[in-house]
């Protein structure tokens, strides 16, 4: 556990917390140009521009739900689906008896080759990544098709942030008997890397193809909460199995991607996007 999130939030810079939100969050909500989404979307997404704007930090408390509650012109159920989400999404967590702290985040993944979205400028959203879960897998299903059934295979579960617009959630599944590095490293020592360069930095092994598929899915009760949509919403379900030359199979990944106004690229070829 990081030792930031070990310590207790200081009272002081908690009520400075309380009174900078409490001044930040109605102008935030007032001007959203999005006043057609869930309003506890609306609440989250101002939380994270609090966060992106640095006017709530890493390691700090979040007011209280009711507090949040007097700030806003939303109810305590609105209020406590906000916070939900955010925890859901990576962004705080919970510590009983103190209450719920930002967790450290804002680091960006570099070179990404799957969650590419672009502005209207035509610039590429930054992507945060946060890891929720790491786990050996035991059933078969589409990744144990393609990475093989006698596999050691390993899912990690990850929500990538794309800027303070929304989140996608990933299921990440790898040979860890090829690749042993996703077992034994921890959570917080790769978890804004590049999964490809850290397998290319073990094996070698570049990548050379990728077979990618695109469907609608109504989301799960836990990929809503994810990715901030209500249950059986459509979602895009993009799938990416990631081979070598050699057709070897270097992982298989499902990103799960809310409605959203931006452009996903779906690049066909690889120049400039694997480089070692």
């Amino acid at each position: 556990m990081d030792t930031l999130l070990d310590s207790r939030p200081d009272h002081i810079r908690a009520a400075t917390v309380i009174v900078d939100l409490g001044d930040f969050l109605p102008k935030a909500l007032a001007a959203t140009d999005r006043p057609a989404a869930p309003k506890h979307i609306q609440l989250s997404r101002a939380l994270v521009r609090a966060l992106d704007e640095g006017i709530v930090r890493e390691g700090d408390k979040l007011p209280s739900e009711s507090d949040l509650t007097e700030m806003t012109p939303y109810s305590l159920g609105t209020v406590q689906k906000a916070v939900k989400g955010l925890m859901q999404s990576g962004f705080v967590m919970r510590r009983p008896g103190i209450g719920t702290i930002v967790k450290p985040w804002r680091k960006r993944l570099t070179e990404p080759l799957h969650c590419r979205f672009t502005n209207k400028e035509g610039d590429y959203l930054p992507v945060y990544p946060s890891i929720l879960n790491r786990t050996l897998v035991t059933d078969a299903g589409p990744w144990s098709v393609v990475l093989g059934e006698t596999s050691q295979i390993f899912r990690i579960d990850r929500c990538l942030r794309m800027d303070d617009e929304f989140s996608v959630f990933s299921h990440f599944f790898v040979d860890i008997d090829r690749y042993p590095i996703f077992e034994t490293l921890q959570i917080k020592d790769f978890e804004s890397n590049n999964f490809k360069k850290l397998m290319y930095a073990q094996s070698g092994d570049p990548i050379s193809q990728l077979r990618q598929s695109l469907t609608f899915v109504p989301a799960s009760a836990e990929i809503a909460g994810h990715i901030g949509v209500e249950e059986k919403t459509s979602v895009l379900l993009f799938k990416v199995t990631v081979r070598t030359s050699s057709d070897d199979t270097l992982y298989y990944q499902e990103l799960y991607i809310p409605p959203n106004n931006f452009d996903l690229h779906i690049d066909s070829h690889l120049d400039g996007l694997v480089s070692p």
